[in-house]
């Protein structure tokens, strides 16, 4: 069973191209729509060196990563919880351009991967929503 369901969260990542990573920060919280790239549940995110987001990844490595499915109303997606390790980006290495939905300077993004500790299947069509959940 949680094979089954490691498989099928692997596919629905793979489905998508486009998540929202939420982070800490000191007085609130933050939250940007980024593009990205998984290989199984392991995911790699494309993080603009504007974002805020990258300053308070330094301070606290917890992110939630929300995966919308825009074709399923009422709403339905998939949430997952880790730990993001945050790197130079550079066009060579895995997860590379041609992997992500945008093409754009290596030199504009951080690659940002985060470690799965706990994933949740949300749908709002089925009762109080929370359909599974994967501990890793």
């Amino acid at each position: 069973m949680l094979y089954e369901l490691r498989q099928q969260m692997s596919s629905y990542l793979a489905a998508h191209q486009t998540c929202i990573l939420c982070c800490s920060a000191q007085e609130s919280n933050w939250a940007i729509p980024v593009a990205y790239h998984s290989q199984g549940v392991q995911v790699s995110c494309l993080l603009p060196r504007w974002a805020d987001a990258a300053y308070y990844l330094e301070q606290d490595a917890r992110v939630s990563l929300i995966i919308p499915d825009g074709a399923a109303p009422p709403m339905r997606w998939l949430q997952i919880r880790g730990l993001a390790r945050l790197e130079p980006y550079s066009a060579g290495q895995a997860g590379g351009p041609a992997e992500f939905i945008i093409q754009a300077p290596a030199s504009l993004y951080h690659l940002v991967t985060v470690t799965p500790q706990r994933a949740d299947w949300v749908d709002e069509s089925q009762g109080w929503g929370l359909l599974e959940t994967l501990d890793f």
